[in-house]
């Protein structure tokens, strides 16, 4: 079984994982950055939250405000869906990988996996107009403008604050596939005690041919 080579089902759960972190990160920024976004003034109309902008970019629809209809559309249509969806990939995902028979079923599992987090954008690219994918690639959020810090020691700070960041998602992904791969339901109560005869059986089918030998594929 895959779970007999726990430290090569562990680096593809930690690939899994991480490809839907990133995934999150993502909408979590764009979802941030969309309530970042100043409040459209009432009594304005709704066609003035996007405005064309040529002296600040090349893009066609610059998103500037937001009202709170649109807020709450975005969150409630677009990046809470997508988080559930992450979250509900990330745990399916997990337990397909692990309920592999071998390490081949393992690696094509995995491989399709990857066809699935992009079935979407092969949808679009596929079955949407071009001018609808024209005015999505040309919409962009305006979010404002942050100060940069003058102090060399903010500067510091700052830049370290990002790396802690990035750490403590690190670890918490690491932490993530160690839970997920010692309490597993694929296999209940598994204490990893066929390891060793998997480990026998996968050396008496040597994958390669040593230099001198004959006793291998394809020469055997």
């Amino acid at each position: 079984m895959a779970l007999s080579q726990g430290l090569f089902v562990r680096v593809i759960l930690f690939l899994w994982v991480t490809t839907n972190v990133e995934e999150i990160r993502d909408n979590y920024n764009k979802a941030k950055g969309s309530s970042d976004l100043p409040r459209l003034p009432q009594d304005l109309d709704t066609r003035l939250m996007v405005r064309s902008l040529p002296n600040v970019n090349d893009i066609e629809y610059n998103v500037v405000c937001l009202n709170m209809k649109g807020k709450v559309g975005l969150f409630t249509l677009v990046y809470m869906p997508k988080f559930i969806i992450a979250a509900i990939l990330t745990a399916v995902g997990c337990l397909w990988l692990m309920a592999a028979e071998n390490i081949g079923d393992l690696i094509l599992n995995s491989l399709a996996l990857t066809f699935v987090v992009k079935v979407d954008e092969l949808i679009g690219r596929v079955f949407f107009p071009a001018k609808l994918q024209e005015d999505i690639s040309d919409l962009v959020l305006m979010l404002p403008a942050v100060p940069e810090e003058k102090n060399a020691d903010s500067r510091t700070i700052l830049r370290g604050w990002e790396f802690v960041q990035c750490s403590i998602v690190l670890i918490l992904t690491g932490i993530s596939v160690e839970l997920v791969f010692r309490f597993q339901p694929v296999v209940p109560s598994f204490a990893n005690d066929v390891g060793h005869f998997c480990a026998s059986y996968i050396d008496s089918h040597v994958p390669w041919c040593s230099p001198g030998s004959q006793e291998c594929f394809p020469l055997g």
